[in-house]
């Protein structure tokens, strides 16, 4: 079957399936969008954002289409959550294109994100829960695991607080540290509101989702082509995220593009994306963070081909 995942700053397909508990990919594509580009400034979908979009949904169309009648299920994140005219965007792309995009809210996103992850990462207690942070372009949802499992979204992600703070190339100390109250004041309401300090406190592994965790580990292994099966499962301490990000946030734009692992359409948002998995480390008070290569797509894929199954 086939996912697609239409999010603040990147569109997403996979095509594939489960096969004795291991994803078997047959195609993957993505595209960055900025769909959510200053939707906290305009609260609606950029206009450019929505014209490519479509564009690159109609080319996913054509994909489609070369593997016959295939089960399709789009969902829609952070930005169509969020913007006024997101229901104009979803009309126009099923007339254009065909697919239908149902949006889901922050807490379904968690949901499916801890079902697309895969067991073999997953080593908490009851005791000790691990925590599973999906850091998008727009949003991060925050899972708890275990048998009191807490499920939920901060509105702040990558591309976000980008638009709303990192306005100068490299930022200036006083933008970062704007940002960083903002993050620290979002995230400490959230854990507040869901009496979460104890558990974030007392857990296990901290596990990191999403385009952020994913270009992080890539640029660690110094990776010159992406390789998933190297990033899954990948750590990194504190210190050498922390070393990383002072030294990310001196460099322009151009400059960040050229680092091994780096994809040159993440090379403006890295730095924002990094400080928010600082701030979680810091308040969950971890020395490291283990990525995961599988999330919201692999998860939707999981629960749509077990609904499938069910109904033949």
């Amino acid at each position: 079957m086939a996912v697609i995942d239409v999010g603040s700053n990147t569109l997403r397909l996979l095509i594939g399936c489960f096969h004795e508990g291991r994803i078997v990919r047959m195609r993957q594509e993505r595209s960055v969008t900025r769909l959510g580009q200053n939707i906290q400034r305009a609260g609606s979908l950029n206009k450019e954002g929505i014209k490519k979009s479509i564009r690159i949904l109609a080319s996913f169309k054509e994909i489609l289409n070369e593997y016959g009648a295939l089960p399709v299920i789009a969902v829609g994140t952070s930005a169509l959550r969020e913007a006024i005219d997101s229901r104009s965007f979803i009309e126009r792309a099923r007339e254009e294109t065909g697919i239908g995009i149902e949006i889901i809210s922050g807490e379904r996103e968690a949901e499916l994100t801890l079902k697309g992850l895969r067991g073999d990462i997953l080593h908490g207690t009851a005791q000790k829960p691990d925590i599973i942070v999906d850091l998008g372009g727009g949003s991060t949802e925050i899972i708890v695991c275990g048998d009191g499992m807490s499920k939920g979204s901060i509105p702040i992600g990558a591309v976000k607080l980008f638009d709303l703070f990192l306005h100068s190339d490299p930022p200036t100390a006083e933008e970062l540290h704007k940002a960083i109250q903002h993050v620290y004041k979002e995230i400490n309401r959230y854990i507040l509101k869901n009496n979460l300090r104890s558990v974030l406190l007392n857990s296990g592994e901290l596990i990191a989702t999403g385009g952020t965790a994913t270009t992080v580990a890539a640029i660690d292994l110094g990776l010159g082509t992406y390789d998933g099966e190297r990033v899954h499962h990948h750590r990194i301490t504190y210190l050498a995220l922390k070393t990383l990000h002072a030294k990310l946030s001196g460099m322009t734009v151009a400059e960040r593009a050229g680092i091994r692992g780096m994809g040159p359409d993440r090379a403006d948002i890295i730095v924002p994306g990094i400080l928010i998995l600082l701030i979680l480390m810091e308040i969950m008070k971890k020395n490291r963070i283990t990525i995961s290569d599988y999330g919201l797509l692999e998860g939707i894929l999981s629960e749509g081909q077990s609904s499938l199954m069910g109904r033949g």
